[in-house]
C-alpha cells in the first residue's frame, strides 16, 4: 500500500470524522445534529455538530464565505450560499460536505434559503436590483421561477409545502406575506407600520407565531393562516407575552404546545417558554424561564424531537436539555445574527 503524506492523511481523517459524525459513529445517523456557520470575517465555514457529544466537523473548508445553510427534508443534503469562483451563489452539497454544485446564480448571499418539506422545491431570495425577488427552483437546478419581484428577508415553507411565508417590506418596518407555492394568491398578513418579523409556522400549518412592536414593545403574537385581512393592521393577532422590554425570536415546539423565545424581562436576555394556546389579554400564559445564563441568549430553536433547545449567546452556540435543563457549550466564533438549523430526524 502506498504511503500517504500528512496532508492526505489529514483529509482522510476529516472525511472519516464527517462520515462518523453524520452516522453517529455507529452506522446509523443521529437525530441530534445541528448546522451553523462561523469562523473569521471573509472566511466563514459551515459546521455540523453533535449536540450530545459536542463533536464538530467543518463541512466546507472553503477560503471564501460559506453561510446560511438549510437542510433537505431527509437530512441528506444542504443548500447554502458560498463565495467561489470570485462570486457568491447558491450551492448544494451532501451531508458530508461532498458533491458540491452550484444550484443558482445569485451574485450575493440573501435570505436563508428554504427546502420544501416534500423535497420538491428550494425557495431563495435574490437581492440584485435587476433580479430582485423570491424564487423557487428544483433541487436539480431546473424550473427556476420568480414568485415576487421585491426583496425578502426570511423564507419559511408551510408544513404541507403548499405555501411560502416570508418577511419583506423592511425599509421602514417589516411585514409578513404568504403566497402559494406556485406563485398564486399573494397576501399581506400584516400592514400596521411597525415591525412584524421572525415568523414560525405551527406544526399543523394553521397558525403563525411572530414578534411584533404593534403594542410599542416587542411581544410574541400568533395569527391564523386563513385570517381575514383588514385595511389597517392586517390580520388580528393573539398576544402571548406582555413585557415592557423585549420578547422575540419565537420557535414552535414539535408537539405544538409551546413556544420558546428570547426575553430580557428579568434584566438579562434569557430563554423562556410560553403556552401556545393562551391569550395574555384573557389570562396567564404560563411564561417560564428555561435557563439562567450569562450573556445575551437569542435565536432559540427546538430540536426535531423536542429533546434540545439550541441558542446563540454572543458568538457561541449552546444547547439545553428540555428535561434536565443542563446547558452544553458547543462552539465559539460563530456569526451571532443567524439561525441554527437542526438536521431533520
Amino acid at each position: 500500500m502506498p504511503k500517504l503524506g500528512r496532508v492526505a492523511v489529514g483529509f482522510v481523517l476529516l472525511h472519516l470524522l464527517a462520515v462518523g459524525l453524520s452516522l453517529g459513529l455507529g452506522g446509523q445517523r443521529r437525530t441530534d445534529e445541528l448546522a451553523y456557520y462561523g469562523g473569521s470575517p471573509g472566511n466563514y465555514d459551515i459546521f455540523l455538530t453533535d449536540a450530545e457529544r459536542g463533536l464538530s466537523v467543518n463541512l466546507t473548508r472553503n477560503p471564501g464565505e460559506d453561510s446560511r445553510p438549510a437542510w433537505s427534508p431527509d437530512g441528506e443534503q444542504m443548500v447554502f450560499y458560498a463565495h467561489r469562483e470570485r462570486r457568491t451563489d447558491l450551492y448544494v452539497m451532501d451531508a458530508h460536505g461532498r458533491q458540491v454544485r452550484r444550484l443558482a446564480e445569485t451574485g450575493v448571499a440573501s435570505a436563508v434559503p428554504a427546502w420544501s418539506p416534500d423535497g420538491a422545491w428550494i425557495a431563495f431570495g435574490n437581492d440584485h436590483i435587476q433580479t430582485l425577488g423570491l424564487y423557487r427552483i428544483r433541487p436539480d437546478g431546473q424550473d427556476q421561477q420568480r414568485l415576487v419581484d421585491f426583496r425578502v428577508v426570511s423564507i419559511h415553507w408551510s408544513p404541507d409545502s403548499q405555501f411560502i411565508l416570508f418577511t419583506a417590506d423592511c425599509d421602514n418596518n417589516c411585514d409578513l406575506f404568504v403566497i402559494r407555492a406556485d406563485g398564486r394568491d399573494l397576501r399581506r398578513l400584516t400592514r400596521n407600520g411597525v415591525v412584524d418579523a421572525y415568523p414560525d409556522w405551527s406544526p399543523d400549518g394553521r397558525q403563525i407565531a411572530f414578534m411584533s412592536t404593534r403594542d410599542r414593545f416587542y411581544e410574541i403574537y400568533i395569527i391564523d393562516l386563513d385570517c381575514d385581512e383588514t385595511p389597517l393592521g392586517g390580520c388580528a393577532g393573539r398576544r402571548l407575552t406582555q413585557n415592557r422590554d423585549f420578547d422575540g425570536f419565537p420557535d414552535w415546539s414539535p408537539d405544538g404546545r409551546w413556544l420558546v423565545f428570547s426575553s430580557d424581562r428579568d434584566g438579562s436576555p434569557d430563554i423562556y417558554t410560553v403556552n401556545a394556546d393562551c391569550d395574555v389579554v384573557v389570562g396567564n400564559c404560563g411564561v417560564e424561564r428555561l435557563i439562567i445564563h450569562p450573556g445575551s441568549d437569542a435565536s432559540p430553536i427546538w430540536s426535531p424531537e423536542g429533546r434540545w433547545v439550541a441558542f446563540i449567546a454572543g458568538f457561541e452556540v449552546y444547547v439545553i436539555g428540555t428535561d434536565d435543563r443542563q446547558i452544553r457549550h458547543l462552539s465559539r466564533h460563530v456569526l451571532r445574527d443567524q439561525l441554527i438549523v437542526w438536521r431533520p430526524g
